[in-house]
């Protein structure tokens, strides 16, 4: 069995990250690509997923349920509201729910090959980011298509997506790593993105939340993520750092322990997966 790089030193940790920089980025292109291997539209399936997903939430939300928000008459206000916010959530999401069973998937290269396991939670969060990237380029378009492009301050939207990549990762390593242990990771897992989405105000404005159950629902990590994000596309705000400053915390405090929980389990991890 080949010696797995787990390196105690952060510092040197990222150094090794990036001497397989082109390891990296091959998972992610390899994923991509076998992801759609052998299906007739191949790449298109990569586009048509968050153009059905506007399309839809715009004609089920802005004209046949009339949904509107506080203070906008437009049918098209709380689609794009809505999308605002679902383009973080599901970048979180899905890296979340993928880390689950990295380990597990990639048993047999973990135990013969020797690189940096890190490296395929990193592959993760790059694989999403694309889908993440292509998601927003649609609605990019589709807010200029309907003249709703809030133009250079969309890059808003990037100190949110760089803290929900980070705390995505956190929590990805996190589950990943306990998941080999504790089967029930998933159910747990399940049950909490439920909470996390439905108290972030991605489906309905922060403004309705009553103050009582405001502090518990700003507790949630990514609700001043998903407020920043839908500023910033709705109302050409930029992020506030009071609304990041919560997210920052939970990473700072999740980060560390994600990576002793790795550093501690690995070595009877490779017996178990």
């Amino acid at each position: 069995m080949a010696a797995p790089l787990v390196i105690r030193n952060p510092a040197l940790a990222l150094h090794n990250l990036w001497r397989y920089r082109g390891f990296i980025a091959s998972s992610v292109a390899r994923e991509i690509r076998l992801r759609y291997l052998g299906s007739a539209l191949g790449v298109v399936w990569l586009v048509l997923p968050p153009l059905l997903t506007i399309i839809i939430y715009t004609t089920v939300f802005g004209y046949l349920m009339n949904a509107r928000l506080p203070q906008q008459e437009g049918p098209l206000g709380y689609a794009i509201y809505l999308c605002s916010g679902l383009v973080l959530w599901n970048f979180f999401a899905e890296v979340v729910q993928r880390s689950l069973n990295v380990f597990l998937e990639h048993a047999n290269l973990i135990k013969k090959a020797s690189f940096p396991p890190l490296s395929l939670f990193v592959s993760v969060v790059l694989s999403a980011a694309v889908n993440f990237a292509l998601f927003l380029a649609i609605f990019v378009l589709f807010l200029i298509a309907v003249g709703e492009f809030p133009g250079v301050k969309l890059l808003g939207l990037l100190p949110a997506f760089l803290l929900t990549a980070a705390l995505a990762g956190a929590i990805g390593l996190l589950v990943g790593t306990v998941n080999v242990f504790f089967r029930d990771v998933h159910q747990i897992v399940s049950i909490g993105l439920q909470v996390l989405f439905w108290t972030a105000p991605i489906v309905y404005p922060a403004t309705i939340i009553t103050p009582a159950l405001k502090p518990w629902f700003s507790a949630n990590p990514l609700f001043g993520l998903v407020v920043s994000a839908q500023q910033a596309v709705t109302s050409g705000l930029w992020p506030d750092p009071r609304l990041l400053a919560a997210p920052l915390l939970w990473v700072i405090v999740l980060a560390p322990f994600a990576l002793f929980a790795y550093r501690r389990l690995y070595p009877d991890l490779l017996d178990e997966v």
